[in-house]
């Protein structure tokens, strides 16, 4: 039983640590939480400067984008 036990608190870890390190902001802010960096609004600096980069190559291509 005992075994079982540890083998889903294992699953679940896995499957956790998939999906922080799947989308870029968890684990963006997974990675400030343990690195100790900054907070602007709950959230740390590497994760303002992923949305930061992320808009300016928006705003960059709006031009060349045609619908």
């Amino acid at each position: 039983m005992k075994k079982r036990l540890w083998i889903g608190f294992g699953c679940l870890f896995v499957f956790f640590l998939v999906a922080v390190l799947a989308v870029p902001e968890y684990r963006l802010t997974l990675y400030g939480y343990l690195h100790g960096e900054n907070k602007f609004k709950g959230w740390p600096t590497s994760y303002w400067q992923y949305k930061v980069k992320n808009h300016i190559v928006k705003r960059s291509n709006w031009l060349t984008i045609s619908y």
